[in-house]
């Protein structure tokens, strides 16, 4: 029994990373559509998410302009720019008011209520087909709303998500960087095989019908594709609209990062579930179990998988060599760790986020378990574009 509970927990930890990809990889893809010759552009509604963003605001304002302009001049298309502040105490306020005269709008929220609150105020004000939410400190190239546009052509698609790169600063950072870019490569795989299961909260565009009845105590970049999926419609991902921020820059924010974002995650599922899923969409409830749930279960397989290791190895020598095996890795992330001059070493830096990583998910089960919500929101810290 236990060497069956030890197997099964390594391959489930397997097949979290390696085995769905892999066979993801190995499916028969969609064929790729064909753009009409007249593409009808849609009316796009850019809402920028901020809360006490001083620092960084402006420079995403004009941002967001170039955006406008340049989809306004080339696609003949038509783009409003709308700064959504969850009762911001700084100067941010002010300074979008400021761009008024540009046509940027501000909608403020006067209580303190979270990102997805401020979102759906924004969203409810917009005149838009179709919302692009974003991060201030996430920056996107002038042609991104024509290669939104250009997805949105193809009557099944009703979310689009960008394909986000993590910018190293001079200062370093935490592994985050290495994450991202395994994961935008299995968002690859599961948008040429059916539909994503998530989209990227620094940038994604989306049906604005979806966004009218938005809930406001989960996240909106899970929510809203479980929405779109709901309604016979898929999310894909623009693997030519790169959505560019920095990383955190360090692992101690990494793992309070993770345990946030984790812990919506987990509220979102069990809020959004719908059980006839099961029977009129099965290919996306697989992908959902394996992209989302066992990863999730991956901190409880590797407490199961390691206890079951050590006891195996008081009798044979094959989990005497895994014991070592798994105490090195371990010891890498423990070395990271205490040493920070060790951190920028891939052969440490991998171990580290891998465990803060496991960690964090490990916080956000106990905080759910305690019936802990997280809906009060706060940028991640990262470093200046």
């Amino acid at each position: 029994m236990i060497c069956f509970l030890t197997w099964l927990s390594i391959i489930s930890i397997l097949y979290a990373y390696f085995g769905y990809p892999a066979i993801l990889n190995f499916l028969p893809k969609k064929e790729p559509f064909t753009p009409p010759e007249t593409p009808k552009h849609p009316y796009f509604s850019i809402i920028v998410t901020a809360r006490n963003e001083e620092s960084g605001i402006e420079k995403k304002i004009k941002n967001c302009i170039e955006l406008k302009k340049y989809y306004e001049s080339e696609a003949k298309g038509k783009a409003e720019v709308i700064i959504a502040s969850d009762a911001s105490e700084d100067k941010t306020d002010q300074i979008v008011k400021s761009w008024s005269d540009k046509g940027v709008r501000l909608v403020r929220s006067e209580e303190r209520g979270g990102k997805e609150r401020a979102q759906k105020m924004a969203a409810t004000q917009a005149e838009g087909e179709i919302v692009f939410f974003t991060d201030v400190r996430a920056e996107l190239d002038k042609d991104a709303l024509v290669k939104f546009s250009n997805y949105f052509q193809d009557s099944t698609v009703g979310a689009v998500s960008t394909n986000d790169v993590v910018v190293q600063s001079e200062e370093g950072g935490s592994g985050e960087g290495f994450y991202v870019k395994y994961e935008m490569w299995l968002r690859k795989l599961e948008s040429e095989f059916c539909s994503l299961i998530g989209l990227s909260g620094s940038g994604f565009a989306v049906k604005r019908e979806f966004c009218l009845d938005m809930q406001v105590d989960i996240c909106s970049d899970f929510a809203l594709l479980l929405q779109t999926r709901k309604a016979g419609l898929r999310g894909v991902q623009a693997d030519d609209i790169e959505c560019r921020y920095h990383a955190v820059k360090t692992e101690e924010q990494e793992f309070s990062r993770k345990v946030r974002t984790v812990l919506r995650g987990i509220a979102t599922f069990f809020k959004g579930w719908d059980s006839s899923l099961i029977s009129r969409d099965p290919v996306f409830v697989w992908q959902l179990l394996s992209h989302k749930i066992a990863r999730w279960l991956v901190p409880i397989n590797m407490i199961i998988a390691s206890i079951g290791i050590l006891i195996l190895a008081t009798c044979s020598w094959f989990y005497q060599l895994m014991t070592l095996l798994m105490l090195a890795f371990y010891g890498l992330a423990a070395l990271g760790y205490s040493k920070k001059e060790f951190r920028d070493k891939i052969f440490v830096k991998i171990p580290l986020f891998f465990i803060i990583t496991n960690l964090a998910i490990l916080v956000a089960w106990t905080k759910f378990a305690k019936g802990e919500r997280s809906v009060v929101w706060s940028p991640s810290v990262r470093p200046k574009s």
